[in-house]
């Protein structure tokens, strides 16, 4: 039958000049085609007619076409030598044509029929994702995407295409001409070119578990190393790079090719060749930030390698961008090349360029440091601050810390100043605590950060947490090789390992005094995460138990007062770094003041202790009697909101349960969604293996959390219910198999709790019943029954409306399952059975439940197993 249906279609498709039957045509041979499309991989002379239609059909009949083709591609997938040859000779004219609906079905055609490995359809669908039609556009991205490739296509292979591609269109008339220069496609094709081709190094690179380890750069520079003539390819590469160079038109385009020019110039230093520094020029006075930053970069790069006459050369060149006339744009982008120059410059050159021009460059940076314009002020921070960073001398270029303290100090105190200008700021003073080692200078630097404590952002603070370890411990804090701007190649003199204790005791005696003042609680979150900070990068590395109890005391304090879900979550894994890295002598005290504020009701009505002592007078106390009763009442004096009171309560009732108060902490981590790990310096801190070992330390415990936690996703109460979910969501990968796994103690829980004196309790149990009930097979239940009846028809009666709605909702799931079980048509074995045992306990509460709810609810069972059950009701039809 069908060959004779194909047939038919085929002959009414050719034939037929009616519009309404070519469009019921066209969509009943595609759906054909989907059902068998080896009847069509010969069909490839109709396919090509199909396309010819399209170009002449009107908007709804070529929908119906489009359609057809998009259905018939699967046909085409496993077709001989003869048919992909013939379609790769069809599609590349198809792209060039002015129906966008033609350009939709060949991007269609080309993701679906041809492999990921095709080099002529990815080049057809990079065209594509410059098309000035937004589905196109769209399908075309979708069918570039390698998230979900097994298979990736050769990246020397696409490379050559490119370049060949790009030389032909280059001597047509289909070259893109701009205002400043000709590009061979649109700079939006180029753009996506070049980020497919480092998307597809990045992701076969991910395949090779050797380098899965390393740092993106350096799995970049492994791969390209690896390539079968890499040398030649990686020239190829760079002429598809250096077309953003080409011209300034689009500054995505420029942007791409410096960032990726970049990169290659950091593995392979001899390019340096391939980029004249008057290819620079125009971008360095960039009006884009970002443009002039990377441009920047790229002059210190290029002159890397040069020898002492040719940087002498360029140095001067990029001072003479600096005059009274120069544009802003181009005095800041001089700044900055300055800046990078003088940062990359190897010492054996350094020592040799002209000691006035590297004066005059220190100069014109400090002193721009107060420059009028925000843009140059940041550009001068930052430039200072790369120098310092890679050579660490402050005497050579005539730098006093003491000075550049005092203008910091000015900038971070003025109202005009933004958060670009301080994040500039703060990583100079990092810097600058790393070069100088004086123990009053250091405590300065470390009382300009902290005193940044309002200001709002947790990168911002992570970072400002990552200068104080600098103050702590120099340049053996892991953040200092994370810095931005630093060279992958650069070795520096390590500060020594015997550093004085006294700045990290400064720094957390400032901290935790700022602890009980309200007011900076309110205000923002920066002390846990400066404290977390602190914690994984110099106290737990270097094996630094200075104010540890005090520091568990503070992050609890934290962590019960605070509202805020960044402070929580700072607080939540801080307190977890504290315990697993305190030694066994400090664990009971720790845990004895856990459960003082967790673990009794007194948690709810600790108020804030009015004290009229002067601060100073107060930091004297601390001194004289820290003991550890004065060191708990100066943490934990907030006022704790009720809301976290209960969620912290029940977390460390569910450590109760395990008999083993210390499961309190891996519970606590696992109680947020981690949003500080996903942040950069969030990555920094390595915050996902505390994480990690949470899991592992609570993986024996699952059968005894997983009821407890299935019991509280419903809860009433939001920040309960969410905390639990987090926990939840962390501990199981898969909801269906755990429940299945635990279906037992799970539904024990929940009866317990049915009958539980906390309506919250009550109204949450119900609802994770009905899910429970929803989620499983109904056979599981029948010998539950009758006492789940009895437990929900009583919540049906609660005094509490949200909790007899609950019940209402968990009855209907009830009612449902009490039906089939009782279904004859089904196991009249089973069914018999079930009537006897349900239908009294339904039918005698229909008669003697004096509420309405329970009537109604009682009566439809009842009616309905009547119904399905037939002649199995008869020995229960006289009562």
């Amino acid at each position: 039958m069908a060959p004779l249906l194909q047939t038919a279609l085929e002959k009414l498709i050719t034939q037929s000049t009616d519009v309404k039957l070519l469009t019921s045509g066209y969509r009943s041979l595609g759906l054909l085609s989907k059902r068998r499309p080896q009847a069509f991989k010969e069909k490839i002379q109709f396919f090509q007619t199909m396309f010819d239609s399209l170009l002449n059909a009107d908007r709804d009949l070529g929908l119906s076409i489009y359609e057809c083709i998009s259905l018939m591609t699967d046909a085409f997938k496993t077709g001989n030598g003869e048919v992909q040859q013939t379609l790769e000779g069809l599609f590349p004219s198809l792209m060039e044509e002015e129906n966008s609906l033609v350009r939709l079905a060949t991007v269609s055609c080309c993701h679906r029929i041809f492999p990921s490995t095709h080099i002529l359809s990815r080049y057809l669908m990079l065209i594509a994702t410059g098309d000035a039609r937004g589905d196109v556009r769209d399908e075309a991205t979708r069918g570039l995407s390698l998230k979900e490739s097994n298979s990736l296509p050769d990246f020397s292979a696409l490379v050559t295409f490119l370049v060949d591609k790009c030389n032909q269109r280059l001597s047509t008339e289909a070259k893109f001409d701009s205002s400043v220069g000709q590009l061979p496609f649109k700079p939006v094709v180029l753009v996506k070119m070049l980020r497919f081709l480092d998307e597809l190094i990045l992701k076969v690179s991910e395949t090779d578990l050797e380098l899965v380890s390393k740092k993106q750069l350096q799995r970049k520079k492994a791969f390209l190393h690896h390539l079968p003539h890499s040398h030649d390819i990686l020239l190829k590469y760079i002429s598809l790079l250096q077309y953003g160079l080409k011209t300034a038109a689009d500054s995505s385009l420029n942007q791409t090719s410096l960032q990726f020019l970049k990169e290659l110039l950091h593995c392979y230093p001899e390019f340096d060749i391939f980029v004249p520094f008057k290819s620079l020029d125009p971008f360095i006075s960039s009006g884009h930030d970002v443009t002039r930053c990377l441009a920047a970069e790229m002059t210190g790069l290029i002159t890397r390698e040069k020898s002492p006459e040719e940087i002498n050369s360029v140095l001067k060149m990029v001072l003479r961008f600096v005059n009274e006339n120069s544009r802003l744009e181009r005095y800041d982008g001089a700044i900055l090349s300055l800046g990078y120059f003088l940062g990359f410059c190897k010492e054996e050159s350094l020592s040799q360029l002209d000691t006035d021009s590297i004066n005059k460059s220190i100069h014109l940076m400090t002193s721009s440091i107060r420059h009028d314009t925000l843009m140059i002020r940041r550009s001068s921070l930052q430039s200072i601050a790369i120098v310092l960073a890679h050579h660490q001398l402050l005497e050579r270029f005539n730098v006093k810390p003491e000075e550049l303290l005092d203008v910091i100090s000015e900038i971070l105190k003025s109202s005009k100043t933004d958060i670009p200008s301080k994040e500039s700021a703060f990583l100079l003073l990092g810097v600058l605590a790393v070069c100088h080692r004086d123990e009053e200078f250091l405590k300065n630097v470390c009382d300009i950060l902290i005193k940044q404590n309002s200001l709002q952002g947790s990168d911002l603070h992570l970072g400002i947490g990552e200068c104080l370890s600098f103050c702590v411990i120099g340049n053996r804090s892991k953040a200092f090789q994370f810095l931005p701007f630093l060279h992958e190649s650069i070795s520096f003199k390590q500060t020594p390992k015997n550093f004085d204790s006294s700045i990290l005791t400064h720094i957390l005696e400032a901290l935790l005094k700022l602890l009980k003042d309200d007011s900076v609680m309110k205000k923002g979150y920066s002390i846990p995460l400066w404290l977390l900070s602190l914690l994984r990068l110099v106290i737990v590395p270097f094996n630094l138990p200075i104010e540890i109890e005090r520091i568990h005391s503070s992050l609890l304090a934290v962590l019960l007062s605070s509202s805020n879900s960044i402070s929580q979550e700072a607080a939540s894994i801080g307190l977890y770094v504290v315990y697993t890295f305190s030694s066994e002598d400090m664990r009971p005290n720790m845990l004895a003041i856990l459960q003082k504020y967790m673990g009794t009701q007194s948690i709810d009505f600790i108020k804030k202790k009015k004290k009229e002592e002067s601060k100073e007078t107060e930091l004297k106390e601390k001194k004289n009697d820290a003991t550890e009763d004065t060191e708990e009442a100066a943490t934990l004096e907030l006022a704790l909101p009720k809301s976290a009171s209960t969620t912290y309560k029940e977390i460390f009732n569910l450590s109760r349960i395990i008999k083993d108060l210390s499961f309190t902490y891996p519970l606590l981590n696992l109680g947020h969604l981690y949003t500080l790990s996903t942040l950069y310096r969030g990555k920094i801190l390595d915050l996902t293996s505390t994480k990690d070992q949470s899991l592992l330390t609570l993986e024996s415990q699952l059968p005894n959390i997983i009821p407890k936690l299935f019991s509280f996703l419903h809860d009433p109460h939001l920040d309960l219910q969410k905390t639990m979910e987090n926990i939840w969501s962390n501990l199981v990968q898969e909801d269906r198999k755990t429940i299945e796994q635990y279906f037992r103690p799970i539904l024990n829980e929940l009866k317990a709790l049915l009958s539980f004196n906390s309506w919250s309790v009550r109204q949450g149990s119900c609802l994770c019943l009905r899910d429970l009930l929803t989620s499983q097979s109904y056979e599981k239940f029948a010998e539950d029954l009758p006492e789940l009846w009895k437990l929900v028809l009583r919540n049906l009666d609660d005094f509490k409306e949200t909790v007899r709605v609950a019940a209402a909702l968990t009855c209907n799931s009830l009612s449902k399952i009490t039906v089939k079980l009782c279904n004859s048509a089904d196991n009249k074995e089973l069914a018999e059975k079930n009537i006897g045992i349900l239908l009294p306990l339904v039918l005698d509460y229909v008669v003697n439940s004096s509420v309405k709810e329970v009537q109604t609810i009682c009566l439809a069972t009842l009616v309905s197993v009547t119904k399905y059950a037939g002649a199995l009701v008869k020995p229960i039809i006289p009562n």
